[in-house]
């Protein structure tokens, strides 16, 4: 609930930056609403890694696969191939926990 919350009123205020700060940003955003959902979700999984979550990796997955078709829609090649690098990280990090997981469950003393 609160990445929606958080997404939707930052999303709102990136949609809106190039009439809150003309100066400075002088053409709107071309995916606001995405954008500030990667990033939302990009905190949101680097808090569950900090805790040591599995669910963390879900979410880089996520983040990854919407990065890999947001810059491949900006034509951001590098970037795009940069993101699909992190999400083989992330799903090859996915299957390294939940071995260890496995490996641990299996071995632990009660």
């Amino acid at each position: 609930m609160i990445t929606i919350i958080s997404t939707v009123i930052i999303g709102f205020i990136v949609k809106n930056i190039h009439l809150i700060l003309p100066s400075i940003f002088n053409k709107p955003a071309s995916y606001p609403f995405p954008d500030t959902f990667v990033a939302v979700m990009s905190i949101v999984a680097t808090i569950l890694l900090a805790q040591r979550k599995l669910e963390n990796w879900i979410l880089w997955i996520l983040v990854d696969v919407l990065s890999v078709i947001l810059y491949a829609k900006k034509m951001v090649v590098f970037i795009s191939i940069e993101y699909f690098v992190f999400l083989c990280l992330a799903t090859a990090g996915l299957f390294t926990w939940l071995k260890i997981m496995k490996h641990e469950k299996g071995t632990s003393v009660r």
